[in-house]
């Protein structure tokens, strides 16, 4: 079974708009215009992405529990 993909948006006004390749970088889709505004939409990253090597490594260590980062094969 698939899971729907969540979505996160954004909306500014178009003359604060500023690089809008700059938003494309972050993942960002222009989805709609109306009024003066920009609506943008992305994938919403999951909780796993959302954490932070150093947010992994602060509440590993408020868990006294000794924190290492997983590393790939070696080339």
């Amino acid at each position: 079974m698939t899971h729907p993909e969540k979505w996160e948006y954004l909306a500014i006004a178009e003359q604060d708009a500023g690089d809008l390749n700059a938003l494309g970088a972050q993942g960002w889709e222009l989805v709609g215009v109306s009024d003066g505004r920009l609506y943008f939409k992305r994938p919403a990253m999951s909780f796993r992405e959302r954490v932070t090597l150093d947010q992994k490594r602060h509440y590993y260590g408020l868990l006294g529990v000794p924190f290492e980062v997983e590393k790939g094969p070696s080339s």
